[in-house]
């Protein structure tokens, strides 16, 4: 995802990136099971198997029409199989699902206490406006296909307007989860819901402060590798198109 790596690092403040590290090492701390080794593993067999056995078309063109008769009856009978992997994969992904929603609202409580409320509610309505970076990615890459030169892409990123409003949820926040239909298999829960928990918890300072010195310096490391990573973004965005 474009708004994870560097584009994401291009906007955060200090502190959002407390959150963020917080956040996700939160997750281990929490248990998610997303992140447990097995339960990964299961997850992603059952998909593989899926996926292999599951013809792209029943009808596929052969050299000969008793081939393609055959290659047809054949198909029917891997789509048969597959169809036997399905529930369990549905099944088992539904209960991660839900259960991944859980862990997003613990880790969000880790990040708190870690970074700050306000920090890890910036960070949340950043990662809510990440469309912003895709459109940013889409038009250096396009330019850079039409050798208008696409470099400067986190310069480019980090010149948007990126504030965000502090404290609970807005109307207009809590009115897109009202307007939306929410379903049981998305693996994180609406940003007005987080919100509204973080926001329901007892302030707490931040056990963990870093400073401007500290933060100037992971982000001189980072943009040392920014020309490879940009390049990296813009080939993978024109693969797609």
């Amino acid at each position: 995802m474009f708004e994870l790596g560097l584009p994401l690092a291009a906007i955060l403040q200090p502190q959002e990136l407390v959150a963020l590290i917080g956040h996700e090492l939160g997750h281990l701390a929490a248990g998610d099971p997303q992140r447990h080794w097995l339960i990964g593993s299961i997850v992603a067999a059952l998909a593989n198997w899926y996926d292999a056995l599951h013809p792209k078309s029943l009808w596929a063109s052969r050299p000969s029409f008793i081939e393609t008769v055959y290659a047809f009856f054949a198909n029917i009978v891997l789509v048969a199989l597959a169809g036997l992997i399905w529930p369990a994969l549905w099944a088992l992904s539904l209960l991660l699902w839900r259960e991944s929603q859980r862990a997003e609202y613990r880790a969000d409580q880790i990040a708190a206490t870690l970074a700050g409320r306000t920090a890890v509610a910036s960070l949340l309505r950043k990662l809510g406006r990440a469309d912003q970076i895709h459109e940013v990615v889409k038009a250096r890459a396009l330019a850079s296909r039409l050798r208008e030169g696409a470099r400067d892409l986190i310069t480019h990123i980090g010149d948007l307007d990126w504030r965000v409003p502090d404290g609970p949820p807005s109307e207009a926040e809590a009115g897109y989860v009202a307007d939306c239909d929410i379903q049981a298999d998305a693996s994180h829960p609406p940003l007005a819901y987080r919100l509204d928990l973080l926001y329901r918890q007892a302030q707490t300072g931040a056990e963990l402060t870093l400073t401007r010195a500290e933060f100037d310096a992971i982000q001189a490391e980072i943009h040392f590798e920014a020309p490879r990573i940009e390049a990296q973004l813009i080939d993978r965005y024109l693969s797609r198109i």
